[in-house]
């Protein structure tokens, strides 16, 4: 049985996912393409843990700036 089988029978391992652009996190990367492993478990479930990307984070925080900016020059 690989690591992989051995984590998501055991449940230990949560799936991370960007709730925004629904990328996943593996292999110490973002990717937009689903793990491999997974295919192999279309019956079982695995659970997820979302979360933001950086990439999102950064434009969350490009946007709020930008607001920012904004506000300040009307007054």
């Amino acid at each position: 049985m690989s690591n992989q089988t051995r984590n998501i029978k055991s449940g230990f391992r949560a799936l991370t996912m960007c709730k925004k652009c629904y990328t996943f996190y593996y292999k110490k990367a973002w990717h937009f393409e689903r793990p491999e492993y997974l295919d192999d478990y279309v019956e079982q479930e695995v659970p997820v843990r979302f979360t933001e990307c950086p990439a999102c984070l950064e434009q969350d925080e490009a946007l709020f700036e930008k607001e920012s900016s904004l506000v300040l020059s009307r007054v």
